[in-house]
């Protein structure tokens, strides 16, 4: 046998944003890999386009586990645009608008709040 038929063999149904970052790992973990995917489909990973969005929901809440996540995805996205010679990382300011006072007062308490510091600008 071969070296390539000792390894193990995966077979990932979903070509969409969670599939191929989980064969990208398993490839970089020396893992065979077979992905399956059918771009005519509708998908979540093409209407989001894999938005990563820091703040979320109507009490404007961290997205869990953000602070130790999002440096993760970036080190994952650099490694795949040097590897790949392509640009897939393009951080980009969000606009957030306030539907109501209650949601004016409510982002003014987060800016001042220091752990949401890194995720939110001026109001």
């Amino acid at each position: 046998m071969t070296e390539i038929q000792h390894r193990t063999k995966h077979l990932i149904v979903g070509a969409g944003l969670a599939g191929c970052l989980l064969a990208w790992r398993l490839l970089e973990a020396g893992q065979s890999v077979y992905l399956i995917g059918d771009s005519s489909q509708k998908s979540s990973s093409s209407v989001a386009a894999g938005i990563i969005n820091p703040v979320t929901g109507r009490w404007m809440t961290k997205s869990w586990n953000f602070d130790q996540l999002m440096p993760e995805a970036r080190r994952l996205y650099e490694a795949m645009e040097k590897r790949l010679g392509v640009e897939v990382f393009h951080e980009i300011p969000a606009r957030r608008y306030c539907l109501n006072k209650e949601d004016a007062k409510r982002a003014k308490r987060r800016i001042k709040n220091p752990r949401y510091a890194q995720v939110l600008g001026d109001f």
